[in-house]
């Protein structure tokens, strides 16, 4: 029997003598360990390879996802048609005013209606009313696996819209009016909006600068800002619009399940 110098282990092997009962040392295969390691540790470096990659892929779906929504908490099925651009106010006085500024009129009732009055509300599946925060009311029998919602810019515009004719209640003195400028209809709508405005908190920074005209110093709003694309969101809802709805019958689907956060229950 031999062993290898300088190691407790033994490789025994047959050796070719003539009487072939001789055991002689065979040297370990050397080449063959290192293949096995080598192969170990590449086998490791692609796993830490791919694990990394698919980690920062994922982190920057994530920020994208963030930078996207800017802060979204709850999910709304046209959270995906989001879109941010540049867009710069107008002062609202002399030149600096817009086509839904000024007295009622036909024309004028018809462009503030485009805004939001298209609709009773908006369609959506069952896969995104389960996403939902809260669970809302089918579009009835007539129309399965449809849900209603209506997104909240729409009923703050009509809100607003309510204020705007209430300026001049002598045009609106028709009976069709009285239920959109009654008080407390008028009271909900301007705590709405004050609740929207605050919620959405426009951080834009005015500016006072000097007007050579006036000479004193002024403070400027018709600067750009940060906004949602408007038009974006009125298509996605157009093209769910629900054009009627009754309102008489009792439309809860008592298996829908919503799986987003649940802030409110009635």
């Amino acid at each position: 029997m031999a062993t290898l110098k300088g190691s407790s282990t033994e490789w025994l092997v047959p050796c070719d003598s003539e009487n072939g009962t001789e055991s002689c040392p065979r040297r370990p295969n050397f080449h063959r360990t290192a293949c096995k390691q080598l192969s170990i540790v590449l086998i490791v470096c692609w796993w830490f390879l791919g694990t990394v990659g698919v980690s920062y892929t994922y982190a920057q779906y994530r920020i994208t996802r963030a930078k996207h929504l800017c802060g979204q908490l709850l999910y709304s099925p046209a959270q995906d048609v989001i879109e941010y651009q540049l867009q710069t106010f107008t002062q609202g006085f002399g030149d600096g005013v817009t086509e839904y500024w000024g007295a009622p009129s036909k024309e004028m009732d018809q462009r503030w209606a485009e805004l939001w009055h298209f609709s009773v509300g908006e369609a959506i599946t069952r896969d995104e009313a389960q996403r939902l925060s809260n669970t809302t009311s089918t579009l009835g029998p007539r129309h399965p696996g449809l849900y209603w919602i209506k997104l909240d810019v729409f009923h703050q515009l009509h809100c607003l819209n309510a204020l705007r004719m209430s300026v001049w209640p002598e045009y609106y003195s028709d009976s069709y009016y009285a239920a959109i400028l009654e008080k407390d209809h008028l009271a909900h709508c301007i705590d709405s909006i004050r609740q929207s405005i605050m919620c959405h908190s426009d951080i834009t920074p005015l500016v006072l600068q000097w007007d050579d005209n006036l000479q004193k110093s002024r403070h400027r709003a018709n600067l750009p800002h940060s906004c949602r694309n408007f038009d974006k969101i009125r298509e996605w809802a157009v093209k769910r619009a629900i054009a009627q709805m009754t309102y008489d019958g009792d439309w809860t689907d008592p298996d829908l399940q919503v799986d987003g956060m649940r802030i409110q229950e009635p």
